[in-house]
């Protein structure tokens, strides 16, 4: 390459190398031959290149990595763990409120007779109009038939 003795020197991208420069580029070069070298750009430089092709772990390595950060289950805290939940599932059944009823409990609860359902013509006296009033109609339906359903339950329960 010739250089243009015309062209400007801020045009220059690529200048010459400094002795300087080529001293520090022999150390690095000689720095990444040794794999225990501390040289700075020497460690830059591994890491990159591990970063973009790693080399796989032997299994002696792997099984060390593991060995040290995977969580280890022991026998002993599995054991806790199932007695706790078992201390627990007895807490639970043990504090359940029991319900016993004898069979002559249940005979001699009050049975009321169920309203059954009926018609709502007893609710209105007069017939009803073409036009207007829905409203009250359905009100009265309502009611009547709300009354009914609680007055059921209550008997069902064997209240008076």
């Amino acid at each position: 390459m010739v250089d243009d003795p015309n062209k400007p020197p801020w045009d220059d991208v690529e200048p010459p190398p400094t002795e300087e420069e080529l001293a520090e580029s022999e150390r690095l070069r000689q720095a990444l031959e040794e794999p225990r070298s501390a040289h700075p750009d020497a460690e830059l430089a591994r890491a990159l290149r591990h970063a973009v092709d790693p080399r796989p772990l032997d299994e002696l390595s792997h099984r060390r990595i593991l060995d040290r950060f995977a969580p280890k289950r022991r026998r002993f805290e599995i054991g806790v763990v199932l007695a706790a939940a078992a201390a627990v599932l007895v807490a639970f059944v043990a504090l359940q409120p029991r319900r016993e009823v004898s069979t002559q409990t249940r005979r001699e609860a009050p049975t009321a007779a169920l309203i059954k359902p009926h018609t709502t013509q007893a609710l209105f006296a007069e017939p009803f109009p073409r036009e207007g009033e829905t409203s009250k109609r359905v009100d009265a339906i309502a009611l009547s038939r709300g009354r009914d359903l609680r007055n059921n339950r209550w008997a069902k329960w064997g209240v008076k």
